[in-house]
């Protein structure tokens, strides 16, 4: 997977989102899944 851009731009202000970087979302369960076990996420 090639790493995304930095949300950030060299003068450290928020870059535009792009139609890709809406497309990575996922929901949060899903990421609380990976971080603490499905058990978790219930």
């Amino acid at each position: 997977m090639v790493n995304p851009l930095p949300l950030t731009e060299a003068d450290s202000e928020v870059r535009e989102l792009t139609e890709t970087d809406f497309k990575r979302v996922r929901p949060a369960s899903e990421l609380f899944a990976e971080l603490f076990g499905a058990e978790s996420s219930a």
